[in-house]
């Protein structure tokens, strides 16, 4: 099995206000599940990033289709959308 990484310190850079957003989102599903998170969230696997960044895009709205992606390119898929999601927070604002 290939391990999958995100560059995480990338989208923090590129798309600053989708990751605060993302930062926000991350803290309310910790506390909702009384999840005290030790370490940050970028050390943890991949695989255990998609199901939060799942939830993240479904409750903003945004697909994040998994299903009918190669594995491996879901990474890109992901950044593609904290760029759009970064752009619609900066219209917004």
């Amino acid at each position: 099995m290939k391990k999958i990484q995100l560059d995480i310190s990338s989208i923090k850079t590129q798309y600053p206000r989708a990751w605060k957003d993302f930062e926000d989102f991350y803290t309310e599903l910790n506390e909702a599940y009384g999840f005290q998170a030790t370490q940050s969230f970028e050390v943890y696997p991949f695989e255990y990033q998609l199901g939060v960044f799942f939830r993240f895009f479904m409750d903003n709205g945004i697909e994040l289709d998994v299903c009918n992606i190669e594995f491996d390119l879901i990474p890109a898929a992901i950044e593609e959308n904290f760029k759009g999601h970064n752009q619609a927070v900066a219209h917004y604002s």
